[in-house]
């Protein structure tokens, strides 16, 4: 009876859904480090200036997650993950047709990352709810993280040397639309094992 209501619960936990989700979400997040040279050229700014905008995509990671994850404390953690990957798309989608400058390359950068903040850890929170195989569920999300960041650096890498890096980067943040979508089909999902424990 308790086996049963365990395989229950863990079939609730989408694992494979959100690690798809978090996976599209990051194919445009590195198109900007890996085309850096190439931005700081066009842009005029210098490798300080450079670096400041990259790193503006990790400030609004943690500043998200520190905001975020204490809310799934009070709140459906669905909640976080939709808002974020909604505005990890619109960022994404925003920066090369946007960006012309410092100032809004590193504003839509930190927008990115916050984006980013509120899917990741909120994600943990989720599948940590699996009563049973949790280990093999926050296994599987984390490498999601980790092939995600590796196809942004590859995948830009090679559509850069065939077209320039606004088309590439418009190309990869499109993956930040069904994200956003999925994210919204999981925020009107009913199940109590997404509600703060």
């Amino acid at each position: 009876m308790e086996r049963a209501k365990s395989a229950a619960g863990e079939k609730s936990i989408p694992v494979a859904a959100l690690s798809f989700i978090q996976l599209l979400v990051l194919l445009p997040a590195y198109c900007l480090p890996a085309v850096l040279p190439v931005v700081e050229k066009e842009w005029g700014i210098s490798h300080a200036s450079a670096g400041m905008m990259v790193a503006a995509f990790q400030a609004g990671y943690i500043a998200a997650a520190l905001v975020a994850l204490p809310l799934t404390d009070r709140y459906d953690a669905r909640y976080a993950l939709a808002g974020g990957a909604v505005l990890s798309a619109a960022a994404h989608f925003l920066f090369p047709l946007l960006a012309r400058d410092l100032v809004s390359g590193t504003l839509l950068r930190a927008l990115a990352g916050a984006g980013l903040g509120g899917i990741y850890m909120p994600g943990i929170k989720i599948i940590s709810l699996a009563p049973a195989r949790r280990g093999r569920a926050v296994g599987i999300y984390v490498s999601s993280y980790l092939l995600g960041t590796s196809l942004s650096f590859a995948l830009t890498g090679a559509l850069t040397a065939l077209w320039p890096w606004r088309p590439v980067y418009l190309c990869l943040a499109a993956a930040g639309i069904p994200a956003a979508a999925l994210s919204l089909l999981l925020w009107r999902r009913p199940g109590e094992v997404f509600a703060p424990i």
